[in-house]
């Protein structure tokens, strides 16, 4: 967002992105309309991912009123901009009224803004408009009767979804930080989903830092974000993207949803059953694992890197509709424990993975046999 600020300075450095948004009328202008970023396709995408956010925090009031790259009014699918017509003073939809609310015909209209185009591109244009109009009016929206004025077009204030105009051109990273935490946003759908089962949004938002202050292997941590935000390629999924013919699991014939994959699914569950068995012979370890705390994972670290671990290795390996093997698994948590005794610092080492000896013995063996 900072780079908004940047732009409006238009230093010369700016001048090749400007010429794109002047293509729209310019980036003041442009802001100010109700534009669809995503459909701009002669701009870069990191400027279309700039407007796009624009959007979300800017709430210029007679956005909706503006004919210019306005998203609800297009012409064989795209909004549109005429640099000739909005310079003659045709910007707003009552430009193209009459005093009666009466939409021009074509002759009236290039008499009133000295304009020469053909009937067939007005009339397609006020036809149009007349259907963001109509749409409008069944939301309860009048817009032909909001007639702005006096709007300065290349004025660098706007008005923010808060309330209060902000400057674009001195605005800082922090002045959009504010705006973005102080929007109300709708929460995640999976957020909504976990809701549903009963897990509450602390534990939901806890996650991913729990995981981070777990291990720093992005892999897991990766793997653990996508579990959580329901976005693991399970059956349900690549059944949904018609990817797979159908959404069962390939050991039981239920549906592979990512609570099957990690909890229900009775191969799954026999080993869970065999891996946590192991672990009990050896170690206290203190933690029911239910499904709350084996899919959002702990507090403790060493317990919660056990949970990213093994998760991870149950996707993957049934991503792959391979077998779950404990011995397997094992391998791969000792892997990961010699992995935190080489880079992490003793203090940290020991504070960490000292409740669970026995571990770090039996890694220290893999160690041996590898020759590591």
């Amino acid at each position: 967002m900072p780079w908004l600020s940047r732009i409006i300075e238009n230093k010369p450095w700016c001048k090749i992105i400007n010429e794109k948004f002047n293509k729209f009328g310019g980036l003041t202008f442009l802001l100010r309309c109700d534009y669809d970023a995503k459909g701009m396709h002669d701009i870069p995408l990191f400027y279309r991912e700039m407007l796009l956010y624009a959007s979300y925090i800017l709430l210029e009031p007679h956005s909706t009123c503006i004919i210019w790259n306005n998203k609800n009014i297009t012409i064989n699918g795209k909004s549109i901009y005429w640099d000739e017509w909005r310079s003659k003073g045709v910007i707003f939809i009552h430009h193209l009224q009459n005093d009666t609310g009466q939409w021009l015909d074509h002759d009236s209209f290039e008499a009133v803004y000295n304009i020469r185009c053909n009937f067939l591109t007005y009339r397609s244009l006020i036809s149009a408009v007349t259907s963001h109009v109509n749409k409008s009016r069944a939301h309860g929206l009048d817009i032909p009767n909001n007639r702005p004025s006096n709007i300065n077009f290349e004025s660098n204030i706007f008005q923010t979804i808060l309330g209060y105009k902000i400057n674009l051109k001195n605005a800082k990273s922090r002045d959009f930080y504010q705006l973005f935490v102080s929007n109300n946003v709708e929460p995640p759908t999976s957020m909504i989903k976990w809701q549903e089962m009963g897990v509450s949004n602390d534990i939901y938002l806890n996650s991913i830092p729990l995981a981070r202050e777990a291990t720093k292997e992005p892999r897991l941590i990766s793997v653990h974000y996508k579990i959580i935000n329901n976005i693991w390629p399970t059956g349900e999924k690549l059944f949904k993207w018609k990817i797979r013919p159908d959404d069962k699991c390939h050991k039981c014939g239920e549906k592979d949803t990512i609570e099957h994959t990690l909890c229900e699914c009775a191969d799954t569950r026999n080993f869970l059953i065999e891996i946590f068995s192991l672990i009990d012979r050896h170690e206290v370890f203190t933690y029911d694992i239910t499904m709350v705390n084996l899919i959002f994972g702990v507090e403790d670290k060493a317990v919660n890197t056990i949970l990213l671990t093994l998760k991870y290795y149950i996707v993957t390996r049934r991503c792959q509709e391979q077998n779950l093997i404990s011995s397997t698994f094992m391998k791969h948590l000792y892997m990961k424990v010699l992995s935190e005794k080489k880079f992490m610092s003793n203090t940290s080492f020991s504070e960490k993975w000292d409740n669970f000896p026995w571990i770090i013995d039996q890694a220290i063996n893999y160690a041996n046999e590898l020759n590591l």
